[in-house]
């Protein structure tokens, strides 16, 4: 089967541009606060991208320290591929492009949703202090963009299918 040449096939729709935005500007958010974890964690520390201090006394900060260094290079890996995969098999209306979309979009809901829960059960120090305001307000932001693009991709999902 030859594919038909890009021009041929219908333009996005606007709804669809926003969300081709909106994964271009997580793979650059992944890509380059993760990628500066796993590459100089105290330089993501002193940005703000990462909070516990790998050189702690307690044990528990030091190895959420390394879990989150661990994580970082994991989210560089899966997410980066599946935005890369997302954003180029959007724009080429591709059926791997919603899948990659879908499939990063899962994780945009998941990450925060276990963060809430974690800070709600163990705090930031693991002592049990609560969800931070800051943190619940921008996760919930994260969440609700995410499901309302993985509606978008859901209602345009024709334009993707050969």
């Amino acid at each position: 089967m030859v594919a038909e040449p890009v021009s041929a096939r219908p333009a996005l729709p606007p709804a669809m541009k926003v969300v081709v935005a909106y994964f271009i500007l997580l793979f650059v958010a992944i890509i380059g606060m993760q990628t500066t974890t796993v590459i100089d964690y105290e330089f993501a520390r002193s940005l703000g991208f990462q909070e516990d201090d790998p050189a702690s006394a307690d044990r528990f900060v030091a190895g959420r320290a390394r879990l989150e260094r661990a994580t970082a290079l994991a989210d560089v890996i899966i997410q980066g591929l599946l935005g890369l995969g997302a954003i180029i098999g959007l724009l080429k209306r591709r059926g791997f492009g919603l899948a990659c979309g879908f499939g990063l979009l899962a994780i945009s809901v998941y990450w925060p949703t276990f963060d809430m829960f974690n800070e709600a059960v163990l705090g930031r120090t693991g002592f049990g202090e609560g969800l931070i305001p800051a943190h619940v307000i921008i996760e919930s932001v994260i969440i609700v963009t995410a499901l309302a693009a993985a509606l978008t991709l859901y209602r345009h999902r024709r334009l993707f299918v050969n």
